[in-house]
């Protein structure tokens, strides 16, 4: 980031594996594409950060981080204030 001058590409193993091509219009299938990339992408030891998306995302990363971890809890931020 060039005005915190930070770069984390430098200081940590960092990549960035791209987007996960997906169907939208099939919600279950959607669903499993994303729960078997997540699973593929962590089957070394890989720690996942996802950003992005919509909340369709959450289950399937939860679902793959539960089948490597056992029982898992999650950080939600949302910028919109329609869950009250």
């Amino acid at each position: 980031h060039p005005v915190l001058d930070v770069s984390p590409f430098e200081v940590a193993q960092v990549v960035d594996a791209g987007d996960i091509a997906v169907n939208p219009f099939n919600i279950h299938e959607a669903i499993e594409t994303i729960e078997a990339a997540a699973v593929d992408l962590t089957k070394d030891g890989t720690r996942l950060v996802t950003i992005g998306g919509d909340h369709t995302i959450a289950l399937p990363l939860l679902r793959a981080a539960h089948a490597k971890h056992g029982p898992v809890a999650l950080v939600h931020f949302d910028a919109h204030l329609d869950t009250w």
